[in-house]
């Protein structure tokens, strides 16, 4: 039985091979406890990150590949790289349904540099960088051995708007 699955298998390789379509190399990800530990690890360190476990599964895969910079990425607002997942994950044959709570608590989970979260969604930034796939990381490792990594500051201050009023009464007469 078994032999005959590494056949199929082989055969499936091939047929998409000759179709272009180049299977990803081999990752260390985390198993079943693995994953429980790591999510919790940073859901209770970031509760606004709260998020299905599926979908935080399948993020984490994405940042295992992902390219990676020690700085953070002013350039890009978040929502460009959950939209850069999703295409990822779907090009990959995986369900691509992602939030972007999902997002940021696998980019903090996998040793991604991150902004502070107190914000969140705003003012967030990710140490990613645009242009392909990098050999794979399991710096979760380090994650789940050493605990959540602190934050980046923002290389710029944070703006509190203040609000504006935009109906005036006119005075009666």
């Amino acid at each position: 039985m078994n032999e005959t699955l590494d056949q199929e298998n082989a055969r499936l390789r091939r047929q998409l091979a000759l179709h272009g379509v180049e299977p990803l190399p081999a990752v260390d990800l985390p198993n079943a406890e693995e994953l429980v530990e790591l999510h919790s690890l940073i859901v209770s360190r970031y509760p606004q990150l709260a998020c299905a476990q599926d979908q935080f599964e399948r993020a984490l895969l994405f940042m295992a590949f992902a390219r990676r910079q020690s700085k953070l990425n002013a350039s890009y607002y978040p929502t460009f790289w959950l939209d850069g997942a999703t295409d990822w994950l779907r090009r990959n044959g995986y369900q691509a349904d992602l939030r972007l709570a999902a997002l940021i608590a696998a980019a903090v989970a996998a040793g991604v540099p991150h902004s502070p979260l107190h914000r969140f969604p705003h003012d967030i930034e990710l140490g990613l960088q645009v242009g392909g796939v990098s050999r794979p990381s399991s710096a979760w490792r380090d994650v789940l051995a050493n605990g959540v990594p602190a934050p980046q500051p923002l290389n710029r201050p944070f703006v509190v708007a203040e609000p504006i009023t935009m109906i005036t009464e006119t005075p009666r007469r």
